[in-house]
C-alpha cells in the first residue's frame, strides 16, 4: 500500500472548493483563467489580481463534480478566503477550505509510471484525484481525497520532501506568491501569459484592464527567471553580479539549490555571480 509520506511535513498547499450555482460566474470575475476551461483531469493556472493588476494570489485549478478547486500555498488559503468572502455579496456561492484532498509529488520513474496508472484505472476513485506533470524536473504533483490516498502499487515510488518539491517547481519555472511577495507582480512578470494563466478574452476580471493593456502593448521589462545555483543561498538580501556590475533582481523563492527571481528581460539569459557562486538561468519554456 502506498502511505501518504506528506503527513509527515508540513502542509506545502491547500485547497479551497467553491461550490454553488454561481461558482463559474462568480470566479469568472475573479481571476485570470477563463473557469469554463476546467476539468477535472487537468490542473490549470492562474491569478487573483487587485484592482491594480498585480497578483494577489498565483493557483492552480480544476473541478471535481460541482465544486471548483483552487490549489493555493498553505500559507495564503485565509487571505483568498477572506478577499473572495468580500466580493461574494449575494452570489449563491459557498468558500470553503477543503479538508479531504492531500496532496503529494513523486519522481516520474517506471515505478512512478505504474501508480500513476494504477490511480487511473482505480474505480473506486473516479473523479476523486488530478494529477500535473513538472515536465522539465520529470515530477508528478497529486491531488487525491484522503479516503482514497492509499493505492495497491507493486513497486516502491520516490516522494519528494517540501524543499525537493519548492525546487522542482521553481526549475518549473512556476511562482508560487505567498504573503511577502502579495499585490508585488503583475501576472506577466510571473510568466503566466507563457503559462497560459491568463485569458484575454473571457471578459472583466478584477485587473483585466491592466493585465490586457500590458499584453497588447508587447512590453515586459522584467520576468521571473529560474536559476540553478552552484552553491545554497540563505538571505534573499544576496547580491548578485554581471561581471563587476552589481544587478538588481526581486528574489521570488530559493529552494535547496535552485532559485527564481525576477530579471531585467535584457539579462534573462546571463549567468550572474554572487559571493559564494554562480546562478545559472534555465530555459522552462
Amino acid at each position: 500500500m502506498l502511505q501518504m509520506h506528506t503527513r509527515m511535513n508540513e502542509k506545502l498547499f491547500d485547497i479551497i472548493q467553491v461550490s454553488g450555482a454561481d461558482r463559474i460566474a462568480f470566479l469568472q470575475g475573479q481571476f485570470t483563467q477563463d473557469i469554463k476551461l476546467l476539468s477535472s483531469s487537468k490542473i490549470l493556472f492562474g491569478a487573483l489580481c487587485n484592482p491594480k493588476g498585480r497578483v494577489f494570489a498565483t493557483c492552480q485549478l480544476f473541478t471535481t463534480k460541482d465544486k471548483v478547486n483552487i490549489i493555493l500555498p498553505a500559507s495564503m488559503i485565509d487571505h483568498v478566503i477572506k478577499r473572495l468572502s468580500l466580493y461574494k455579496l449575494r452570489s449563491d456561492v459557498c468558500i470553503e477550505r477543503n479538508k479531504h484532498i492531500q496532496s503529494f509529488c513523486i519522481q516520474y520513474t517506471d515505478s512512478a509510471s505504474s501508480f500513476s496508472q494504477s490511480v487511473h484505472d482505480n474505480q473506486e476513485l473516479g473523479n476523486a484525484y488530478v494529477s500535473h506533470q513538472l515536465k522539465r524536473t520529470n515530477d508528478i504533483e497529486f491531488f487525491i481525497y484522503e479516503n482514497n490516498s492509499d493505492s495497491n502499487t507493486t513497486k516502491p515510488i520516490t516522494h519528494l520532501n517540501n524543499d525537493q518539491w519548492k525546487a522542482a517547481r521553481i526549475a518549473n519555472g512556476i511562482v508560487d506568491v505567498v504573503p511577502d511577495t502579495s499585490e508585488k507582480y503583475t501576472p506577466h512578470m510571473l510568466n503566466l501569459d507563457i503559462m497560459k494563466g491568463i485569458s484575454f478574452d473571457k471578459g472583466c476580471y478584477i485587473g483585466q484592464e491592466i493585465v490586457a493593456r500590458t499584453e497588447f502593448i508587447g512590453k515586459v521589462k522584467r520576468r521571473a527567471v529560474s536559476y540553478s545555483l552552484s552553491s545554497k543561498i540563505n538571505s534573499r538580501d544576496e547580491k548578485f553580479y554581471l561581471g563587476e556590475d552589481t544587478i538588481g533582481i526581486d528574489i521570488l523563492s530559493i529552494s535547496a539549490e535552485m532559485m527564481i527571481a525576477l530579471v531585467n528581460t535584457s539579462i534573462a539569459s546571463k549567468k550572474l555571480t554572487y559571493k559564494r557562486g554562480i546562478a545559472t538561468p534555465i530555459n522552462t519554456e
